[in-house]
């Protein structure tokens, strides 16, 4: 489910970047030079528009992000190597879209067609960002689920914890070469 949901942000993020910066900015652009150079129906279809893919944006983000915490809680707990690592990158793109869309609401938030149009430009790249960290976050999801689901007790592609219920992982790549007293043979964690 994590997996579908993180696609279809992936995919939501990277159409409303283009509206954002696109279309929806053009049409505030051109209120700016003249606001009788846009038409009632052009307006109103941007505006259907926007809301649209803002409102599915908006709700399958915040789906991810409940969702994804959940699953990274269910991961930890299902591994002995602790917190899924989502990597300082994710945080810094993740952070960046964050301080981007939330700039862009704020120029929104005045009449002025010129900031507005601004402020998609922002939107926009806010989203690019937005499916960047979506995208990352799936790639992260699927590594760990790959090396929990080789793995008796692991998290599975669903976060779920396996039958079994244990807390065994795959090891680093050192660790999965090494045999020895300790070790269960390749491709176990050296205990």
């Amino acid at each position: 489910m994590l997996v579908v949901l993180l696609i279809v942000e992936v995919v939501l993020a990277v159409v409303y970047a283009i509206f954002s910066l696109g279309p929806r900015r053009g049409v505030f652009a051109a209120l700016a030079a003249d606001p009788a150079g846009v038409g009632r129906a052009e307006a109103t279809a941007s505006d259907r528009t926007n809301l649209v893919l803002f409102t599915a944006l908006g709700l399958c983000t915040v789906a991810a992000v409940a969702l994804g915490a959940w699953w990274a809680s269910r991961a930890a707990r299902a591994s002995r190597s602790g917190p899924v690592r989502w990597g300082p990158a994710w945080w810094v793109v993740t952070i960046v879209a964050a301080v981007l869309i939330a700039a862009a609401l704020v120029l929104h938030a005045g009449g002025d067609t010129g900031r507005i149009a601004t402020g998609y430009v922002l939107l926009g790249l806010g989203c690019v960002l937005v499916a960047g960290s979506a995208a990352w976050a799936l790639r992260v999801v699927r590594r760990n689920s790959r090396h929990s689901t080789s793995h008796p007790g692991g998290t599975g592609g669903t976060g779920a914890v396996g039958a079994a219920g244990g807390n065994e992982q795959v090891g680093s790549g050192s660790e999965r070469g090494r045999t020895g007293p300790d070790s269960e043979g390749p491709g176990h964690l050296v205990r």
